[in-house]
């Protein structure tokens, strides 16, 4: 798992923001499902970053890092360059 590069926010942080822009919060996987699955931005995750960082610069909610991991492996299921995250706690540098 450690040499598999993939789209880890990619989509899944565009998709949670356009969520946000329309005034619908998200509530997991079923409100990412519902968006399109173009990717409006791609992350590469960098030395200290957490899923819980991440939501807070990309959502500003630190809590929002469930709806990245389930949305994430949501996206694994359609293409597999997207992460499946085992752990929400293991996020490793140079992951897109």
């Amino acid at each position: 798992m450690k040499n598999r590069s993939f789209n880890l926010l990619g989509g899944i942080v565009g998709l949670l923001i356009l969520s946000f822009i329309q005034g619908t919060p998200p509530t997991g996987v079923d409100a990412v499902s519902a968006q399109s699955a173009a990717c409006a931005e791609v992350y590469t995750v960098q030395a200290d970053d957490r899923l819980s960082k991440i939501a807070d610069k990309f959502l500003g909610d630190d809590l929002a890092h469930s709806a990245i991991f389930e949305a994430t492996n949501q996206q694994h299921t359609i293409n597999d360059a997207f992460a499946l995250i085992d752990n929400a706690d293991i996020i490793e540098v140079g992951w897109q």
